[in-house]
């Protein structure tokens, strides 16, 4: 009977870090993502976009290339290659990681109105990598009609526009009381896509083919 107590017990103990995950609250203020720069006006009539939001700790690796995409044109920005290595700083970055719903993969990502989104029904929810805590988190946006997730968008090499990193705090639904997150729109500031950038995707395929024959022939180059 005793090892059953200190069992019980032991479990009990146990659970709360099991299920202790940090709430998030993805929505809020308006004029936010701006569609090609497009200046003194946010998203209106544009092309139709994702944005999602990403979770990590540290600076992130696409601080390396800009620590956002302004609102005003920015002509180093516009260019296939910043693009692609934009994608693989957001996706390849080793600290920071896509913000899913609750314990499942699918990406926290929803389409924004006039510059602005609301993500779940204005509702918190939890992120099954994310523990009660502060984290650096920063938004991406990318037009959705090159892909739903951000790994389609990549695929595409997509425009991809990014706010700059910010420190957030989430919500513990475990604590006595209940704390609430942070609202996300307190902190985000506004950011661009550049949507002129996108070549056709036969271009892409003509340049992906192009790289991967320079690469072959350096191999074959250096291995004589």
């Amino acid at each position: 009977m005793k090892r059953i107590i200190i069992a019980i017990g032991l479990a009990l103990l146990a659970a709360p870090a099991t299920f202790a995950q940090g709430t998030f609250l993805f929505s809020g203020d308006s004029k936010t993502v701006w569609d090609d720069y497009s200046g003194a006006y946010p998203k209106v009539n544009g092309v139709s976009m994702d944005v999602a939001f990403l979770i990590g700790t540290g600076a992130p690796l696409i601080s390396q290339i800009g620590p956002s995409i302004p609102t005003n044109y920015i002509a180093n920005y516009n260019n296939y290659f910043i693009t692609i290595y934009a994608w693989n700083a957001i996706l390849n970055d080793p600290n920071y990681h896509l913000a899913t719903n609750g314990g499942t993969t699918v990406v926290a990502s929803v389409n924004p109105t006039n510059g602005s989104w609301t993500y779940n029904g204005n509702q918190a929810f939890t992120n099954s990598y994310a523990s009660p805590n502060t984290y650096n988190v920063y938004a991406i946006a990318w037009p959705a009609s090159y892909g739903a997730t951000p790994q389609d968008a990549e695929g595409y090499y997509t425009p991809v526009g990014w706010s700059a990193p910010f420190s957030y705090v989430t919500g513990d639904p475990n604590a006595l009381p209940p704390t609430a997150p942070q609202p996300f729109f307190s902190s985000v500031t506004a950011f661009g896509v550049p949507l002129n950038i996108v070549p056709e995707p036969g271009t892409f395929a003509l340049t992906g083919m192009g790289l991967a024959s320079l690469l072959a022939f350096r191999r074959r180059h250096k291995s004589k």
